[in-house]
C-alpha cells in the first residue's frame, strides 16, 4: 500500500491510501489536516503529524490516537522497538514512545553555529540506527547525518545535501540533488557511502 497526502476542494490536507497493485484510492478517516505520514514496522499502522501533535492510525477503522505534542515537527519513522522519531523544523531529532504517554525527549544535539534543525529521520534497517537531514543556513552546512538510539554523538554521511533521505534496505541512500533521484551505494552495517550516486528518476 501508499500512504500520501492530498489537498481537498476547501484547502486543507487528507492522507489517502491505494494499493500498490490499483488505480483506485480512498480517504483515511480522521485524517484532515493530516501531512508526513510513515508506516509502522509491521505494516498494519500508520504515523502521522496534524496540526501540533503526533498521531498513529490502524488501518481497520478506527479513529486515530493522539501521541504526543509535535510542534514544528518535520518528518517521521516509527522503528521495531516501539520508538518513534520526529524531525522538527528549528530543533533536534526528537524521540517518542509509539504508545503514547511521555512528552518527547531529544535526542541528537545540533552542531551550533551550522546547523539549524534535524528533519526528515529515517531507520536503518536495524532498527536502531537512522539518517536524517541536517539543515543549515547555508549550503555547504547542509548534511545527511547517522544517529542512534544508543546515543552518543552523530556522524556525518555526506555534506553539501539538502534532501531527506531514504534508505533502500538492499544497500542504498536515495536523495533529491540538483533535481534529480539519486542513489549512493550504502553500507548498512558501517553506516557510510561506499561510491559515487547513480541516477534513479531526472526532473524531480
Amino acid at each position: 500500500n501508499i500512504v500520501f497526502s492530498a489537498r481537498t476542494k476547501d484547502n486543507a490536507t487528507e492522507l489517502w491510501l491505494r494499493p500498490i497493485d490499483s488505480l483506485e484510492a480512498h480517504a483515511l478517516p480522521g485524517t484532515l489536516d493530516g501531512r508526513d505520514p510513515f508506516w509502522s514496522p509491521d505494516g498494519r499502522e500508520i504515523g502521522f503529524f496534524s496540526g501540533d501533535s503526533l498521531f498513529r492510525l490502524a488501518l481497520d477503522g478506527t479513529t486515530p490516537r493522539r501521541l504526543a505534542s509535535a510542534r514544528g515537527a518535520d518528518g517521521g519513522t516509527w522503528g521495531p522497538y516501539g520508538t518513534i522519531l520526529m524531525g522538527t523544523a528549528g530543533g533536534p531529532i526528537l524521540r517518542v514512545n509509539a504508545e503514547g504517554g511521555a512528552e518527547p525527549v531529544p535526542i541528537t544535539e545540533l552542531d551550533k553555529g551550522v546547523e539549524q534543525a534535524h528533519a526528515g529521520p529515517v531507520f536503518l534497517p536495524d532498527g536502531r540506527r537512522f539518517v536524517f537531514m541536517a539543515d543549515a543556513s547555508t549550503a555547504d552546512g547542509h548534511r545527511i547525518r547517522l544517529g542512534s538510539l544508543d546515543g552518543g554523538p552523530t556522524t556525518i554521511v555526506v555534506k553539501g545535501l539538502r534532501s531527506m533521505p531514504v534508505v533502500d534496505p538492499r544497500g542504498r541512500l536515495l536523495v533529491v540533488r540538483g533535481g534529480q533521484l539519486v542513489a549512493f551505494p550504502f553500507d548498512l552495517g558501517e553506516g557510510k557511502l561506499n561510491g559515487d550516486a547513480t541516477l534513479v528518476a531526472d526532473g524531480v
